[in-house]
């Protein structure tokens, strides 16, 4: 048996994409019989503690030393506990995930970069293996397919941690701007007047909109795979990769960085009725979850 072990985290500020994105590869995992997987990390929003509760796992404050083979997989941007990851148990087949690039401390086997675009990503000076490209995403398995939605009806994925200031003015905004339009979204910056979706079963609802506006993180991978057409909201450095990557499908792509909300509320009306689908993705957990297995048994022999 081959377990495998999990930090990352899901607030306000680090958002739901790290343990997301992560929870893809431990329900592949699970389901191979490979062995156990444990989840340690900052758990707090509520519809990622279900997903954890659903997969069978119970979130830890810390990782518990193992009995080998194991593979550690790290999904966190804070740099103590990417440092702590390299240093972790000797013996173990430890994997950084990042969409960043840049330096990888020391102790790491394995990058994997979960987005399609990874593959223009350096890691300059690493000598492991990077897995980047789009044989490599993960997304949340079961997800629905999406057949037209009801017309003059958008949902809105901003992430699951809390949204800027005035991003969350923009949608105020906008609900004033495109008059007819019934929107939809989650997360505690939603306005009143919108139709509040359940995190639960979130694409349930949202693939009755005829269109989505989307952050550039891990809910854009999820609607490439829906197929739903889409608006691309880069609301961080680290979405660029992702926001470039849907420009180049023709996918409108509003930079809300560093504009005022009137700025973006006025390009999101424009960008509206240019809604297209993203290039389609596939679950490739499963062989993310084969190769790292693999990995870990030949280094330390069969389980």
């Amino acid at each position: 048996m081959t377990d495998l072990l999990i930090r990352a985290d899901a607030s306000a500020t680090a958002g739901a994409g790290h343990a997301m994105r992560t929870l893809a590869l431990a329900e592949a995992w699970a389901a191979s019989g490979a062995g156990q997987v444990e989840l340690a990390g900052a758990v707090e929003l509520e519809f990622v503690r279900r997903r954890i509760a659903n997969l069978g796992i119970a979130p830890l404050e810390q990782l518990a030393d193992r009995r080998l083979p194991a593979v550690l997989v790290v999904d966190s941007y804070d740099q103590a506990a990417r440092v702590e990851g390299g240093a972790w148990q000797p013996g173990t087949l430890r994997v950084l995930v990042d969409d960043l690039g840049g330096d990888v401390p020391a102790g790491y086997d394995v990058v994997w970069n979960p987005g399609p675009w990874g593959g223009e990503i350096p890691y300059p000076g690493f000598r492991g293996t990077v897995l980047s490209g789009v044989e490599w995403v993960p997304v949340t398995s079961g997800l629905p397919r999406w057949n037209g939605g009801e017309a003059g009806r958008v949902a809105v994925l901003l992430g699951g941690g809390r949204a800027d200031p005035a991003l969350a003015q923009a949608m105020e905004r906008l609900t004033q701007q495109a008059r007819g339009i019934a929107f939809s979204g989650v997360g505690a910056w939603v306005p009143p007047s919108w139709e509040r979706l359940d995190a639960a079963r979130l694409w349930t609802d949202a693939v009755r909109a005829s269109a989505l506006i989307t952050a550039a993180g891990t809910s854009l991978l999820e609607a490439a795979n829906v197929g739903i057409p889409v608006v691309v909201v880069c609301t961080a450095d680290n979405q660029s990769p992702g926001a470039r990557w849907a420009r180049r499908a023709s996918v409108p792509v509003v930079d809300a960085r560093q504009a005022d909300a009137a700025e973006i509320a006025a390009a999101l009306e424009r960008a509206l009725p240019l809604a297209r689908s993203l290039p389609p993705l596939h679950d490739c957990a499963p062989a993310v979850a084969r190769w790292l297995l693999q990995a870990a048994q030949a280094r330390d022999g069969p389980a």
